[in-house]
């Protein structure tokens, strides 16, 4: 069984029949709308993680030269002057640029920080000085969506120095089957009944409309219905374009209890760096279990319902991939998986077999001196 869509989730971006420059026009001019700056800046898990990343580090900022990739109003350049920053350089393609200079002026930091109205692929960096620290909120649904990772990596090979750090420095893409509860009560069994009428003629066209493209959505913990599963991890130092225009997972995991599976919810987490080594980093996740964030959960409806016992194994494969026709959406493509297919080692599924590898390699990695992340 699978599901296969085109994230098509920002109309305001769709120009699968129009030229890459026409899909970057409509992408900037979208970033015009001060709605969409007041959503971000009032999401408080998103600004406040990377508020306290920044003033929390400011031995890493203080006195440095500071690139700022997407700044938008321009709200994470002025904690970096306000961490100490020496310059800090701020790239907007969209028009706000205009009103992030004002912002800057009003704030007394026109002599730190300089905004500049250009793509940062055009960018030209004065007096070919590189850069100590790059900072971008440039994550989308499912971490990907708009393709800005592009340009931050971009960014990063041309600007920053080999000593230099980014913000964030990490990033991983997670997945998880889940039952969908509150998504099919408000939106699919909905048309069971309307106002004491049969509408479920409805029920099934409404459904296979959801199944055709990703669904955002805020979707409850307890509506997980096993254990979360890594399917990609960057590292923001040495990711690089061709590592995100393609990749796939392959992964098993096991109910915790009788459940039916109806989709896989797909989230992220940003991790930054620390000053100190013995310090933990701080982590902005978008999980199901942490604060909403604008951000919400990425759904994949499957076309076909999936009963579990608890304890029973399911199998996916997600494979995601940039558009051909818009670099900015990626296709997404999830397979549910037989009990034949090869499991991926190590795996979590909590088959004894499984078990019996994961703790073999576990303890191989302590004596080899490697460090162990377990997400089971």
């Amino acid at each position: 069984m699978k599901s296969n869509i085109t994230d098509e989730s920002d109309e305001s971006s769709d120009c699968s029949d129009t030229t890459e420059t026409d899909c970057n026009t409509s992408y900037f001019t979208s970033y015009e709308n001060l709605e969409v700056h007041r959503l971000m800046l009032n999401d408080r898990p998103r600004t406040e993680s990377y508020r306290h990343a920044i003033l929390q580090n400011r031995a890493l900022f203080q006195d440095k030269i500071v690139m700022d990739v997407g700044c938008g109003t321009g709200i994470l350049s002025l904690f970096a002057a306000e961490a100490g920053a020496r310059k800090v350089f701020s790239i907007e393609a969209s028009n706000i640029s205009l009103i992030a200079r004002d912002i800057v002026r009003q704030n007394n930091f026109q002599n730190i920080i300089e905004v500049f109205s250009c793509q940062v692929e055009d960018f030209i960096l004065p007096n070919s000085e590189k850069v100590d620290v790059i900072i971008s909120e440039w994550m989308g649904f499912y971490l990907l969506h708009e393709s800005m990772l592009d340009s931050v990596i971009l960014a990063r090979d041309r600007f920053l120095k080999d000593s230099g750090t980014m913000f964030p420095s990490k990033a991983s893409i997670y997945a998880c089957p889940s039952n969908l509860n509150g998504f099919y009560e408000q939106e699919i069994d909905f048309w069971d009944t309307v106002h004491g009428y049969d509408f479920s003629v409805v029920k099934q066209i409404v459904l296979q409309n959801k199944q055709q493209s990703p669904q955002i959505l805020s979707v409850d913990n307890s509506e997980l219905v096993a254990g979360p599963e890594i399917v990609k991890q960057f590292n923001l130092m040495n990711v690089t374009v061709e590592d995100v225009k393609q990749f796939q997972s392959k992964f098993f995991t096991s109910s915790m209890e009788k459940n039916i599976c109806r989709g896989i919810v797909l989230w992220f987490d940003c991790e930054f760096p620390t000053e100190l080594k013995s310090e933990n980093s701080l982590i902005l996740s978008t999980a199901p279990r942490c604060p909403p964030t604008h951000w919400k959960q990425t759904v994949i409806v499957l076309p076909t319902e999936i009963s579990l016992q608890a304890g029973d194994v399911i199998g996916f494969n997600i494979k995601l991939s940039q558009s051909a026709t818009n670099h900015r959406h990626y296709n997404i493509q999830v397979e549910v998986l037989s009990d034949e297919e090869d499991h991926p080692m190590p795996c979590n599924c909590g088959l004894a077999r499984c078990k019996l590898i994961k703790t073999f390699m576990q303890e191989q990695d302590e004596l080899d001196g490697n460090e162990v992340i377990d997400i089971s």
